[in-house]
């Protein structure tokens, strides 16, 4: 089975390419700009860290994404070094960063368009519940019945959308696929496998939360206020952005690895080597 394999491959391509993991931490490390702010009580300098953060995302982000999928993919043949990861980040760039962003765009889109349609829908119901006069005994079951189908509703748009577009990256660094072309390559790929692809979505947003769990708690109970400790504050939250650093890292650069070893895995054949090592298109 495709999907199983490809976790498989993970492990084995970082067993033989630790090098990935260095670069998967180091890309956390950027990541973590934006938590800068929380070692300061000015609302200038949260902001101003936020919107660095957030400008790493935009700009940085896709030369790492890029570089991590190219060593994975060379992995899965053999040895890789930083220099693949440089030579695909920057022959990958430009599409990388159009698909972020109009991917990015897509979301933010796709998010306030089905807010504003549950929002209706709730107001709706609500109208029609008070005509009908339901008591509140009634109402109540009613009413949470109504909510849990609305976010249930939401859940399934957001990840049938996310579910056809998530390869995109691997597109652009597998096939080397422009930006805008690379969705309607994801959205073929995944047509062609979908009951696999519902598998591998499912299991590996699955494998993702399980694996953070220990980083969301730590800084769960980090947030926590009087908590009563031997240590300062700052050190708690410099200790809890490091537990995010490396075990972050760690993570993205297997949950990534698997990405490129499952996509390649969709394919007919296997993508020829100078396909990746084409320049970039957009």
């Amino acid at each position: 089975m495709a999907v199983l394999s490809a976790f498989r491959d993970g492990v084995s391509v970082l067993q033989r390419n630790p090098v990935i993991l260095v670069v998967g931490v180091a890309i956390m490390a950027i990541q973590q700009v934006s938590s800068l702010g929380e070692f300061t009580e000015s609302f200038a300098l949260i902001a101003l860290f936020s919107l660095v953060g957030f400008g790493i995302t935009i700009v940085v982000w896709p030369f790492f994404l890029a570089g991590i999928l190219g060593m994975a993919l060379e992995g899965l043949e053999g040895a890789t070094t930083l220099d693949r990861f440089l030579e695909v980040g920057k022959q990958r760039y430009v599409s990388m960063l159009g698909a972020q962003v109009l991917f990015i765009g897509l979301m933010i889109a796709l998010f306030i368009a089905v807010f504003f349609v549950s929002a209706i829908a709730t107001i709706a119901f609500g109208i029609g519940f008070a005509a009908m006069e339901f008591d509140a005994g009634a109402g109540l079951p009613v009413g949470i019945g109504i909510f849990a189908i609305i976010g249930i509703v939401f859940f399934l748009v957001f990840f049938v959308v996310f579910m056809f577009l998530q390869f995109f990256d691997a597109a652009i660094v597998v096939e080397g696929e422009r930006a805008f072309d690379a969705f309607g390559r994801s959205i073929h790929v995944v047509r062609s496998n979908l009951l696999s692809v519902v598998g591998y979505t499912l299991l590996w947003g699955t494998v993702n939360v399980a694996m953070f769990t220990p980083v969301y708690v730590t800084e769960f109970a980090v947030a926590q206020p009087g908590l009563q400790l031997e240590v300062s504050e700052t050190m708690l939250r410099a200790a809890a952005i490091g537990l995010t650093v490396v075990v972050g890292g760690l993570i993205q650069a297997y949950l990534y690895t698997v990405h490129a070893a499952y996509y390649t895995r969709l394919l007919p054949e296997p993508a020829p080597q100078e396909r990746a090592d084409d320049g970039a298109r957009l």
